[in-house]
């Protein structure tokens, strides 16, 4: 070690620990002295990281004090809390031993709010359940009173039957687990149908008691009765069509979609009907996504509901069940008229029955000819001359009394029933010829364009 606190800076002189007769020059002090220097700055770096390590412990050890201070007044915070709501909860239970009972209050248990809520839910839901399967018997018990109660139709309604156990039967072996699970499709159901028939023989009827009763069985959830038909499905302009079916179909969800005079979808056997073969298209994928969500009914005449099935390949495998109903008869058609008429207030005699049988018998070979639409149309017909005799009665008898008025206004004459079935037999005949001049024309127009279309081919 040089002690320099006794030599001259670089004169020349002997250091003191050096050995005798060594000379320290100036640049030797020189290096010496910055040697020092450094030392000295680096000593006192280190002094200050130290001085400024134990600061930033201090200040970590003053949060960690804080923080400890905050949990421990959290925790016995929290453990006066836990404390009151236990009384509190013996509290209570104190009172339902009270109300209850020593020995009910002993039995009870004691739930947090989550259980209570989830046994309130399940609760609900079985009272729910238990309100909807006693809806849903009465909807079928009614439904079926509806079906028994139909004029005639005695082979539409044993079919209808027969599809209502069949359903059931389906239900109660889902229900007993005999359905194989290897099977995806074991236990799918096709529930559309097919109405055929002349119009006015009750088909819209069926299809919405036919609606009641899957409603009923707990097929569908909602059973509403959804009618439409190609107004309603086919759109005027390109890219339209599609999203109207969908539109009409989800309004049917939950219920059935009845499609009256079906073979209006398409034109003929679907071919140059690029609007109709859409919404044909559109249909049936939706009868295949939604399968389990509504029921597609159609209905119209035999023949050409035929066609219409005819005019996609996947429609008749959609299609399986179907109905014909047949027209009624004479008697059948009077029934009919007799109970309209006493909804009019108007009680028919047995010679006003044989007159309107005899008029039926008429009616029946015309085209037009609609069974029940027919016997609608004959009895507004003998109403309105009900009507015009019973205006000039009164004309000619001003001070007619009460008892008279009830007397012309609740019974037909065989003259009125005479007028109307004129009045419906001109009035079916002129729809005739009008129809048939319109078909003409129809057809005219169509083979004026495919003409057209082969010349330009």
């Amino acid at each position: 070690m040089v002690d320099l606190a006794n030599s001259g800076e670089g004169d020349g002189q002997t250091p003191v620990g050096e050995p005798e007769g060594k000379k320290v020059t100036y640049s030797d002090w020189s290096g010496l002295m910055d040697g020092v220097n450094t030392v000295n700055v680096m000593n006192k770096a280190t002094t200050d990281l130290m001085n400024a390590n134990a600061a930033h412990m201090n200040d970590l050890a003053r949060q960690i004090n804080a923080e400890n201070s905050y949990l421990e007044t959290f925790l016995n915070n929290s453990k006066a809390e836990i404390e009151r709501r236990q009384k509190e909860t013996a509290s209570g239970s104190t009172m339902v031993a009270a109300l209850l009972g020593d020995d009910a209050a002993k039995a009870s248990k004691v739930t947090t709010p989550t259980e209570s809520k989830l046994e309130a839910d399940k609760e609900a839901a079985a009272k729910l359940a238990a309100q909807d399967a006693e809806d849903r018997k009465k909807i079928l018990a009614d439904a079926m009173v509806e079906l028994n109660g139909l004029i005639g139709l005695d082979e539409v309604k044993a079919q209808v039957r027969e599809n209502q156990a069949t359903i059931q039967a389906a239900l109660e072996r889902k229900k007993l687990g005999l359905i194989s699970k290897d099977d995806p499709e074991a236990d799918d159901m096709n529930l559309h149908l097919v109405l055929t028939g002349r119009p006015g023989t009750g088909k819209t009827t069926v299809a919405r008691i036919y609606a009641k009763i899957l409603r009923g069985l707990g097929i569908l959830k909602t059973g509403q009765l959804i009618e439409t038909d190609r107004s309603g499905l086919v759109a005027g302009y390109q890219g339209q069509t599609a999203p109207q079916v969908n539109k009409v179909v989800d309004s049917a969800l939950g219920g059935v979609l009845f499609i009256d005079e079906v073979y209006n979808l398409v034109n003929g056997t679907g071919k140059d009907d690029t609007f109709g073969n859409e919404a044909v298209a559109t249909l049936m994928k939706r009868m295949e996504d939604d399968r389990d969500k509504f029921v597609v009914i159609v209905a119209g005449y035999t023949d050409l509901t035929e066609r219409f099935l005819d005019a996609n390949p996947g429609l008749r495998s959609r299609f399986v069940e179907k109905i014909e109903f047949p027209d009624y008869t004479d008697d059948e058609l009077v029934k009919i008229t007799e109970i309209k008429a006493k909804g009019k207030g108007i009680t028919l005699t047995d010679d006003n029955k044989k007159q309107l049988a005899e008029s039926y018998a008429q009616l029946r070979p015309l085209d037009a000819f609609a069974n029940g639409r027919t016997a609608r149309v004959l009895l507004d017909n003998s109403v309105k001359a009900q009507s015009i005799r019973f205006a000039r009665e009164l004309a000619e008898h001003p001070a007619m009394t009460d008892e008279d008025k009830r007397s012309i206004l609740t019974t037909l004459t065989d003259e009125d029933i005479k007028k109307a079935t004129e009045k419906t037999v001109e009035v079916s005949k002129s729809n005739e010829s009008k129809g048939s001049k319109a078909d003409h024309e129809l057809d005219e127009l169509v083979k004026s364009l495919r003409d057209s279309a082969d010349e330009t081919d």
